[in-house]
Order: structure tokens, then sequence, then C-alpha cells
């Protein structure tokens, strides 16, 4: 038997790996032993820029694990089956920013694997068969590498706890569907006593309105969300200084005054609210799912 054809043979025995010629389709290899040889062949022919060079060595030493998630998987250009596999850290999170800032890839229904490089969903690096990828790695001859660091590889499956309706930190950081500032509005709306407040929140429960900000609260900026003229509802943004984190108030501006901060409070520094203050209200309020209603539909910067 040839060099060539060892890993077709290896995966035959492990997990009968079968391919029809006639269909063209590979019906079962270890997830491991795809890891590995996807990695491999993203590794060999992928740029540094890429993000993929050192994926193979990463993954077979332990250093990266294969994190399947489907959290963010209908924002890519080629969702696959609904699981983007995702090469990170040992010890990462599933935020926004740790997933988005990896290489990654998906699988469709006919075996075909959608390289992405890290913080670009809207294209693919390449779409290639999964048989063709394990030919080539029969060609560069590492099935002997391949039986000996399976055991190094892990994979973790997230899906389930991304499931979970409850918002945290992490969640709301880097997210492209203004999920930072729903919360926010989210919070002021059930919170806000002022005339401004509650007229925003009648209007957005009879879908009568759609907001758009021209200003974001990572910026420090006030985030006014006027109606007409010039009054609204107010959040007001104060950055980290020392001795305090950032800090959020809720008001209503009248004419050129702000007033009402943190409902009631005045608008004197150090006072507001800081986001582990704003989650367990929250998530006690109905979560991650009646944060999403909010209607933001897009952001002017």
């Amino acid at each position: 038997m040839s060099q060539a054809r060892i890993v077709h043979q290896q995966l035959k025995e492990k997990r009968s790996y079968k391919v029809n010629r006639k269909r063209k389709q590979i019906n079962s290899i270890t997830p491991e032993e795809t890891a590995l040889v996807i990695a491999y062949y993203g590794a060999k022919n992928f740029n540094d820029s890429d993000g993929w060079s050192s994926v193979y060595n990463q993954l077979s030493n332990g250093t990266l694990k294969l994190m399947l998630s489907s959290k963010y998987n209908k924002e890519l250009a080629k969702p696959g089956t609904g699981v983007q596999y995702v090469f990170v850290k040992k010890q990462s999170d599933t935020s926004k920013l740790t997933i988005r800032n990896a290489p990654s890839y998906t699988l469709e229904n006919d075996q075909t694997v959608n390289f992405y490089q890290p913080y670009n969903y809207e294209n693919t690096i390449q779409r290639v068969g999964l048989e063709e990828i394990i030919d080539f790695g029969n060609e560069h001859e590492i099935a002997g590498q391949i039986k000996q660091r399976e055991k190094n590889v892990t994979l973790t499956d997230v899906r389930k706890t991304e499931t979970n309706n409850t918002l945290t930190e992490n969640d709301l950081n880097d997210d492209p569907n203004y999920l930072f500032e729903k919360a926010l509005v989210f919070y002021g709306t059930q919170r806000g006593t002022s005339d401004e407040w509650k007229s925003l929140k009648k209007m957005i429960a009879e879908e009568t309105v759609k907001l758009e900000f021209s200003g974001s609260a990572s910026e420090g900026t006030q985030i006014v969300l006027q109606q007409a003229g010039s009054t609204g509802a107010l959040i007001f943004y104060e950055s980290a200084s020392t001795g305090h984190p950032a800090l959020y108030n809720f008001g209503h501006l009248t004419g050129t005054d702000e007033d009402d901060y943190k409902f009631g409070d005045t608008g004197n520094s150090n006072v507001g609210y800081t986001v582990k203050e704003l989650l367990p209200y929250i998530n006690s309020h109905g979560g991650r799912a009646a944060v999403e209603k909010m209607p933001i539909d897009q952001y002017l910067p």
C-alpha cells in the first residue's frame, strides 16, 4: 500500500470512512481528524495575513482548540449546515470579539469546506471539497502526524450554552447588530418615567418608530433619542476615569437642558449605572430576546 493512500485507509478502519465516487460524497470521518486535515490545508495554502499559517501546529500541540458555535453563523457568507468551526485559544470565551478574531470554517452538506479569515465574514478565502483536502494531506504524507497528534486536539461544543437568553458583558462587545445600544435603549424604556421615555416606549410597542443613532455609547457621546424638534429621551455616557468605571445616565432633553440623569439624580460626575448594574435588571425583564426587539436599524457615525 502506498503512503499516499494511508490517511484514507486509517480513517476507513477507524470510523467507516466512505467515498462514493459517483456521488462525490464523504460520509464520515472523526471530528479530530477532520479538524487537523483542514487546519493543515489552511496552513499550507493561505497567507499569514489570513490567520491560518500557525493553526495546524497550534491545534496539534494543544495551544488552540476547535470551538463549535452557531451564535453568529447567520452573518457568514456561506453558513454551511449552521455550525461554525472556530480555532481559538484553550481558555477563550464565546464572545463576538473572540470568535470574529479567529480563523474558522463551515461545512456544507456536500462536504464543501468554506474557509474564513479573522474579521471577514462577508467573503470566504476559499471553498474546497473535504475529499480534495484529504487528498492534499495524503500527497504531503501527513498520515503519521495525524495519527500521532489527534489525541492533542480539543473540541468544545458551545452551541447549547449559546441559546441562553441571559445577556453578558461579552455579548455586548463588538456586536455588529447594535446589541449594546439596544440594551441601553431597552433599559431606558423600562425605567424612564418622563414623558419622553414613556412616549418612546409606547411608539416602540406600537412599532411606529425606528431609531437611528448619530453617536455611539462607546465613543463617550450623548445618545439623544429625539421624537421631534429639540426634545427627546437622553442617554449620556461618562467614560471611565480614576476611581470609577464607565457610567451610563438616563434622562431627557428639553430644549438645550439636560436633566433627570439616572432617573431623578442630577447630572453630577460619578453618577450613573455601570454595565454590570444594568444587566441584572435587563436579564430579569426579558433578557436577550427583549433587547433584540429594539427597532434600531441604522448607525450613522
